[in-house]
């Protein structure tokens, strides 16, 4: 199930909190990884960073056109994209930029504020 993000008016939801296994994204509630679109969030299937494969990004890629970047919430700390799957995600014109997950909810909140359009996957913490 997707939760919508968009208010009346176009102002958009932020992550109020993340921790304890789950996010708060406006007034919804999401346990376990999240996958926020420029207008949902739902469940995302990753558990771990080693879950990470082409296949879980599928949604962002479908609508890449339609972001500037995509955030990686790793986890409790930052890791490296293998090598194979950073190429893949390259070459199907995604850009990915990673860090903690608490890292990854501030930074996606601030580039939201500016307007820029995002997507996100966040492992939950």
């Amino acid at each position: 199930m997707a939760v919508h993000l968009v208010r009346q008016g176009g102002e958009r939801r932020t992550i109020r909190k993340y921790g304890h296994g789950g996010f708060t994204i406006g007034a919804a509630s999401i346990v376990g990884s999240v996958l926020i679109l420029p207008d949902a969030a739902k469940a995302w299937p990753v558990g771990q960073f080693a879950d990470l494969s082409f296949e879980v990004f599928s949604d962002i890629l479908s609508i890449k056109h339609q972001i500037d970047l995509c955030l990686i919430g790793c986890g409790p700390k930052v890791e490296r994209l293998p090598p194979g799957l950073k190429t893949q995600l390259k070459e199907a014109g995604l850009h990915v930029e990673l860090m903690d997950t608490g890292a990854a909810c501030r930074t996606f909140n601030v580039l939201t504020a500016e307007g820029r359009a995002l997507a996100a996957g966040l492992i939950a913490i």
